[in-house]
């Protein structure tokens, strides 16, 4: 009788840990604030590490990205990943999912931005700081926490 009730422990574990776990993208765009948001009162989130939403708009010659807000297009931020960053299995392969395999496709109408959440420290820059883009926005040591194609 005890490896049955095993058996069925193991079910129902599964059972509700399969929901969850699909659940915490969701969740990261759920909690997440947008660049718009942001952008139009910095001084509220200076110095805060924060979940921010943005586009991701992959580009070869742009490292990491360019990072926008389909409700703001004209705004960017810079995001700095930190120096020992390792982007997160599962995060990295939705996002080369969601990547075409050849990169010169990348202005292809068919190619959907993507929809992004990264957490790190928003700073204000005191001039212009520019890593592929420029902004006077910056998201120090970020880190790639989810991503969807865009809806």
């Amino acid at each position: 009788m005890l490896p049955q009730k095993r058996v069925v422990a193991f079910a129902l574990l599964l059972a509700f840990a399969a929901p969850w776990g699909a659940r915490s993208d969701s969740d990261a765009f759920a909690r997440a604030i947008s660049l718009c948001d942001v952008v139009t009162s910095p001084e509220k989130f200076r110095e805060q590490v924060i979940l921010l939403r943005v586009v991701y708009w992959a580009a070869p010659e742009h490292a990491p990205a360019t990072t926008g807000d389909a409700l703001c297009p004209d705004k960017r931020i810079v995001v700095r990943y930190a120096k020992d960053y390792r982007e997160d299995e599962s995060v990295s392969s939705a996002l080369q999912s969601l990547l075409p395999r050849d990169m010169s496709l990348l202005a292809a109408p068919e190619i959907k931005p993507i929809d992004a959440v990264y957490k790190g420290t928003f700073r204000i820059a005191e001039g212009i700081e520019c890593s592929g883009l420029c902004s006077r926005f910056v998201l120090d040591n970020a880190e790639l926490v989810a991503v969807r194609a865009q809806r």
